[in-house]
């Protein structure tokens, strides 16, 4: 990204854009990384990365668990409300998509990221679901105060505690 503002007889776009505009692309592009990385923290990484899933499923298979149902297999008990969850209800999406629009020009870009769109679309209606039937009517209260892409202007900060 820094490349591309520095040497502008690389540049592939069509028009030229002033330093300003890069360097906000450029706080853009760092901002997207610093929100990836609280999300990361704030969540469950080793159930982010799986590592929870296949320490469960390993148990089971060498018979030292109880084999639980597939809702109770996968999912935290606790429901994520603070910090950047408080603002958007899928930070590392947001994140994701924000570092693929300030990544710089590429066709691969023009690829990439309507696919992410759509999967950012799809999986999070999948995601929903399942937490919806994890969590019941406090995720349902949870998703009326926080947007799910974009921070919901006018609504009262914090948001309300959940039972």
């Amino acid at each position: 990204m820094v490349h591309w503002g520095l040497h502008p007889a690389n540049d592939v776009w069509l028009i030229r854009y002033p330093n300003w505009l890069w360097q906000t692309i450029v706080a853009t592009h760092l901002g997207s990384i610093a929100l990836l990385y609280a999300a990361f923290l704030q969540s469950d990484y080793l159930e982010f990365m799986g590592l929870k899933q296949a320490s469960r499923g390993a148990l089971i298979c060498c018979g030292r668990a109880a084999a639980r149902s597939p809702l109770k297999q996968f999912g935290t008990r606790r429901l994520e409300v603070h910090g950047v969850y408080g603002w958007v209800r899928h930070p590392m999406l947001v994140g994701g998509l924000l570092f693929l629009l300030t990544n710089g020009p590429s066709l691969n870009n023009l690829a990439i990221i309507p696919m992410y769109v759509l999967y950012m679309v799809i999986g999070c209606h999948y995601e929903e679901q399942r937490l919806i039937q994890i969590f019941g009517q406090d995720y349902l209260n949870y998703r009326n105060q926080v947007g799910a892409f974009l921070p919901r202007l006018g609504r009262s900060w914090p948001i309300q505690e959940l039972n």
